[in-house]
Formats: structure tokens, C-alpha cells, sequence
């Protein structure tokens, strides 16, 4: 008689299949879920993949060495309405952060919610340790180690409107400055009538453009080549704002040895009809800042009577308003500024031309006598360059081309004022020209992203259209059922 002839016998194995296949099941369950804990993929299928990171900040989020904590604090379980569709962006995006630092399996960034009535030990550290102030409804804390950030909510928006969510940039400028603490210097010239990085005022102050290089982990500091020997060596940018006097040989001769000995970086803002005293410095570098005045048409320029600059030339800096179709918008005066055709050849200098004026416009030389008129003979016409990047590279004795010095010249200073910073792409030029003149490459490409929000208007007639449609299927269904159930029975 076979084994499994027997009933008790063949009963145990029964029993001991299912609890093997019980345990299967428990097993594969529990490794799928390891597997999913640790290899996990998420696939953004948004249209202009709104809830993805640019690659610029996942580029720089693999180099972090520390990890980084990102507070969030808020007062409320249910904020009022015009802030709540701010914190679900906010919720959103660290989401995506902390994804991006657990990607290579190191959790290189931890997003904590804290609420002010439940989380009393918590709120209680972001006082004492990161000075919050304890008054406030809602707080934002990017933190490594020692050194900390806050953001305020009226940062994360341009120009402090919802219609450009600009949290990524804020974050990821947040996350370099406090993963980062070695600051580069960035000094700006004083002593010939610049514009000031101190000064508010609308037309002539700077102090929007100086917020933007702090927030990029930058020092800043005047610089009066009168009071010293030569530029500092911690000098990582010197900027010339649009001086209203000369500059004078001996300083401009300190100039031109931070480019050409020492690696310098250089950004000069110039206004059209004041003498600078640069020309010399600049023809070294290919470049000719003439003493003229762009003219544009009328029908050329913006309503506010600024000229839009849609044509840009190919380069690094510009390849985002390119891409983005973005225009730049040059507000008062500009000259132009081109290659030099005097210059001697140099097979190490590369210039490039970075903002171009429409072609209609031209540049008049005797802009002094009026009205304006065209002379071939001696006026450039358009399309005219307002914008000159230089680049010098120094061949090695292995072959290497090492970068020296670079050189950006922009025949417009308005443009980066209190009052126009923050129109159209101003702002992003501006911050493309220092990063790339820094090397900070891995920056140039950090866009704004549209709030859209979406309203389904629907009369009493189309509601009741849009629910007898969604009710078809289920009662088809029923229907279905109910008759195939009564023909059975019969």
C-alpha cells in the first residue's frame, strides 16, 4: 500500500504544502519590498516634467559630502488658502531633493515638516540653535553641520508673485552656500561715481544683484585701487559698474595684470558718453567699447521705452535665454560693444558676442547733434553687439590648455539695476555671467517654473451631462448583471 494511499499522511503533506507556499509568498513579498526599499525608480510623465529637478541641481546634489537638513515649519494643520497651494510646491519639491539624495543609496538630504503645537522640542531647536524667530507662522531652514540659511517664503516666487515657482533655484543656491562654507570674494570698484551694491534706490543702486551674489555663497567687497598696491589676492571677480569718471592709467595697469598674470575675472557695466579710460585693457582683449549711442526704432522697442534683446549670441551664458526663449530687456542708454578689428591675432583668445540689438537698429556716432540720422559712412548698423565675452587660455608645457583670464563687457549698466533686475531675463543674465565667469558651470540652467493652475467651469446643464455619463457605465453594468442573473434562474 503506497504512502500516499494513506489519508493521514496525505493530510500532512497538504498541510505542509500550503504553509510552504505561505512562506513563499511571505518571502517573495518581503524581497520585492527590500528590493523596491533600495532600487526604486520614479518617472516624472508631466508635461515640461514640473516635477523634476533640472539636471544642473542633480549634478551638484551627487557632489555634496555632507548630508543636509531642510526645516519646515509651519503654525497651522490647515493654512489659509493663499498659503496653502505655496506649501504643496514647497512639499513637492524637497520630495523630489530627498529622492535625488537617496538615489546612490547615501541619504544625502533629509526634509523634516515641523508643527509648532506638536513638534514643541523641534520648533524649540530652530529658535535656539538657527535664531528663527519664534513669532513667525511659517519658516524655512536649510541647514549642514554649523552653518545654516533661512528662506522666506516671498523668495520662492518671482518677483514675489505665484506665477514662477522659483523654489528650485532657492533651494539649490541655499544647499551650495551652507554645504560649502569657503566663500569666493567678489569685489566691485569704487572711487570713479560707480554704481553701489549698498545702494536701494531704483536707478542706480545695485543691492538686488548683491542679494543675488550672496545667495550664490559670494563675499563682497569694495575695492579702491588708490588705497592699494594691487588687486587682492582673493579677488575671484572684480565688477566695474558704470564709473562716471576715468579710470586712471596706474589703476587700469593693476587691472590688466589681475587678467593677464593672475587668472582675473572681470565684468564691466558701461554707460554710453562717459570716457572710462579702459580702451587700452580692452583692445588687449579683442574687444572696442565705442563711444556711440544705440538707436532703435520706435516700433522696436518695449512699451516702457527699453530695448528687447531676443538674439543672443552662442555661448554658455546665454544658451539658457536661447533655449528658454527669454528675452533680456535694456533699459536707459547702451553703446555698443564689439570685437576689435585692430586687435592682433591670438590664436589663445576666444571672444564671443553675447546680446545683439534687433536689426533695424544702428549705432550713432555724433549722438550728441539732433535728430538722430543714419551715416553709413561712419555708424555701425544693426544687428549691434552690446555684450563681449573674452576667454585667454595659457598652453602648458604638457600640451594642456589651462583657462586664464576671462574678460565680459556690456555696453549697458541699467539693466542690472534695482529697477530692472528682476524684468524679463535680466536677473538670469546676470547670474549666468558670474557663475560662468566663476566656472560654476553646473548653475547656468536652473529655470523658474510656471504655476499653472487649472478651473473646470461647468453650467448646470453640463454637470448633469458629466453625470449621466459617468453613471452609464456602472448602471449598464448593473443592468447587464441583473439580467443575466433573471435569464439563469429561468
Amino acid at each position: 500500500m503506497s504512502k500516499f494511499d494513506n489519508f493521514r499522511y496525505t493530510r500532512w503533506v497538504k498541510r505542509l504544502n500550503r504553509i510552504a507556499q505561505i512562506a513563499l509568498c511571505v518571502v517573495l513579498w518581503l524581497a520585492l519590498n527590500y528590493i523596491a526599499a533600495i532600487q526604486f525608480l520614479r518617472v516624472d510623465i508631466s508635461r515640461d516634467h514640473k516635477y523634476s529637478l533640472s539636471m544642473e541641481t542633480l549634478k551638484y546634489i551627487e557632489k555634496i559630502d555632507k548630508p543636509v537638513q531642510i526645516y519646515v515649519c509651519t503654525a497651522s494643520e490647515q493654512p489659509r488658502s493663499e498659503v496653502a497651494g505655496i506649501l504643496e510646491d514647497i512639499s513637492n519639491l524637497l520630495r523630489e531633493y530627498e529622492y535625488a539624495g537617496r538615489i546612490h543609496g547615501k541619504k544625502k538630504i533629509d526634509v523634516q515638516f515641523i508643527n509648532i503645537y506638536r513638534d514643541h522640542s523641534q520648533a524649540q531647536m530652530l529658535v535656539d540653535k538657527y535664531r528663527v524667530d519664534p513669532t513667525k507662522e511659517y519658516a524655512i531652514v536649510v541647514a549642514c553641520g554649523d552653518n545654516y540659511q533661512e528662506i522666506l517664503l516671498t523668495e520662492l516666487y518671482k518677483d514675489g508673485e505665484a506665477s514662477e515657482f522659483r523654489g528650485e533655484e532657492v533651494f539649490t543656491s541655499s544647499i551650495l552656500n551652507v554645504s560649502n562654507p569657503e566663500k569666493r570674494k567678489v569685489y566691485w570698484l569704487t572711487g570713479h561715481g560707480e554704481m553701489d551694491m549698498n545702494d536701494v534706490s531704483p536707478d542706480r543702486g545695485l543691492s538686488l544683484a548683491a542679494q543675488s551674489l550672496r545667495q550664490s555663497n559670494l563675499e563682497l567687497a569694495p575695492l579702491d585701487l588708490t588705497k592699494t598696491p594691487e588687486v587682492p589676492d582673493d579677488a575671484d571677480l572684480v565688477i566695474i559698474a558704470a564709473p562716471k569718471t576715468i579710470i586712471v592709467p596706474y589703476e587700469v595697469e593693476k587691472l590688466r595684470k589681475y587678467l593677464d598674470n593672475g587668472s582675473g575675472r572681470i565684468m564691466a557695466f558701461l554707460h554710453p558718453g562717459l570716457v572710462h579710460g579702459l580702451d587700452d585693457m580692452f583692445w588687449k582683449w579683442g574687444i572696442l567699447a565705442d563711444d556711440m549711442l544705440v538707436v532703435v526704432p520706435e516700433d522696436n522697442l518695449s512699451p516702457g521705452g527699453g530695448i528687447p534683446i531676443e538674439n543672443f549670441g552662442e555661448h554658455p551664458i546665454t544658451d539658457f535665454h536661447r533655449t528658454h526663449h527669454l528675452r533680456v530687456l535694456l533699459t536707459g542708454n547702451s553703446r555698443p560693444v564689439r570685437e576689435d578689428p585692430g586687435t592682433a591675432f591670438d590664436e589663445r583668445l576666444k571672444i564671443s558676442p553675447l546680446l545683439l540689438t534687433p536689426k533695424a537698429s544702428y549705432a550713432e556716432r555724433n549722438y550728441l547733434e539732433q535728430p538722430y540720422r543714419i551715416d553709413r559712412q561712419q555708424d555701425l548698423l544693426g544687428p549691434i553687439s552690446v555684450g563681449m565675452v573674452a576667454e585667454r587660455t595659457i598652453d602648458s608645457n604638457l600640451g594642456l590648455n589651462i583657462p586664464s583670464g576671462r574678460l565680459i563687457v556690456f555696453g549697458n549698466a541699467s539693466f542690472i539695476t534695482n529697477r530692472a533686475f528682476n524684468v524679463s531675463g535680466n536677473r538670469y543674465l546676470f547670474e549666468h555671467a558670474v557663475n560662468w565667469v566663476l566656472g560654476h558651470n553646473e548653475l547656468l540652467g536652473i529655470p523658474p517654473r510656471k504655476h499653472e493652475q487649472y478651473q473646470l467651469s461647468l453650467t448646470k446643464a453640463d454637470l448633469r451631462q458629466l453625470l449621466l455619463l459617468l453613471l452609464a457605465l456602472p448602471a449598464g453594468t448593473i443592468a447587464c448583471g441583473a439580467i443575466i442573473a433573471l435569464l439563469r434562474r429561468h
